[in-house]
């Protein structure tokens, strides 16, 4: 009995943060924070980051974050983006797919950017964090 209760909770969990996920301003950087918490093995199982995500990936999110370098992608741009606030890998934490490159062009190094997309990969780091990638983004002004 304890068993079914405890993943009836945590398949709540998951949906809440699904929920959360779809934002913006104060509400998105504390949805960002959730996820970032969620996908850290310094602080979760595998087993819980990998069902996190399940309940995660592929949903809209709408976030901010500041950019440390753009390069050509065959999809469009990648924009390399550090959320000060979590652990960062070599300079960032968010890689986003953004299939207009002339609006990825614009973009300055250690400019704030908003931008919203959907989730689309993660990699969780072993000694904490994780870097998440991002496709179909949209910068935001």
């Amino acid at each position: 009995m304890k068993t079914k209760l405890g993943w009836v909770a945590l398949a709540g969990a998951f949906g809440s943060a699904a929920l959360l996920s779809v934002s913006c301003g104060k509400s998105a950087e504390r949805a960002l924070d959730e996820v970032y918490n969620n996908l850290d093995l310094q602080k979760n199982t595998k087993l819980h980051v990998e069902e996190y995500w399940k309940g995660i990936n592929g949903k809209d999110f709408t976030a901010a974050g500041r950019v440390v370098d753009v390069q050509r992608d065959r999809e469009g741009a990648e924009v390399f983006v550090a959320v000060p606030s979590r652990i960062t890998f070599h300079d960032y934490n968010l890689v986003l797919v953004v299939p207009d490159v002339a609006a990825a062009a614009d973009l300055n190094r250690r400019q704030d950017v908003k931008f919203k997309g959907f989730l689309s990969n993660y990699k969780a780091e072993r000694y904490g964090g994780a870097v998440l990638y991002m496709r179909g983004v949209e910068i935001l002004k």
